[in-house]
């Protein structure tokens, strides 16, 4: 019987190397993308809704009065995503129905 020994240290220490170095460099991207996404969700989502919800509570709280004009950024005014659009009508006729209040 012959037995032979092969020493790959060297191989699973540059293997484990390799694989860190991936997890971080992915661990990097998808950090990148969520804060990406989360800014976007940020301006596109929740800041029109915030708005909305304004106009809508200070109807509910004294129906007489006239509620503040929202204020509206050049960037949604000008912009060109449709969905964008939606929520700046939305919030317009929000505060027209409350101002017809």
């Amino acid at each position: 019987m012959a037995y032979a020994r092969f020493d790959i240290r060297q191989q699973q220490i540059e293997d484990a190397q390799y694989q860190f170095i991936t997890t971080i460099f992915t661990c990097i991207v998808m950090t990148a993308g969520s804060l990406a996404f989360s800014a976007d969700t940020e301006k596109v989502i929740i800041q029109p809704i915030t708005k909305m919800v304004g106009i809508i509570k200070q109807l509910a709280d004294d129906p007489l009065q006239k509620p503040e004009e929202p204020v509206f950024t050049q960037e949604e005014i000008n912009s060109k995503a449709k969905n964008q659009i939606k929520t700046v009508e939305l919030q317009k006729t929000i505060y027209r129905i409350g101002k017809l209040l």
